[in-house]
């Protein structure tokens, strides 16, 4: 199973609450990411991104895993988002 998040879809093109950001990854990726053999952040269309964001969705789901779901991630974004 390959899980991909369009984090514009989301959080729109400022993705700066952690609590949102920790909020969605116990609802939509906790559950999944032991079993997913892929899990892809899309930033297409996300201007800004701050660090409690990134640490509360990136940072602490690599923590909690003791780093072994750090393979599996990947970040994408479309080159025609950009302006």
């Amino acid at each position: 199973m390959n899980l991909t998040f369009p984090l514009s879809d989301e959080f729109g093109s400022f993705c700066a609450d952690g609590e949102k950001a920790a909020s969605f990854r116990f609802d939509r990726v906790d559950p999944f990411a032991a079993e997913a053999e892929r899990i892809s952040f899309d930033f297409a269309g996300v201007r800004n991104a701050s660090s409690s964001f990134c640490n509360a969705l990136v940072a602490n789901l690599i923590s909690q895993t003791g780093g072994s779901v750090v393979q599996k991630l990947r970040f994408k974004t479309h080159p025609d988002s950009r302006s």
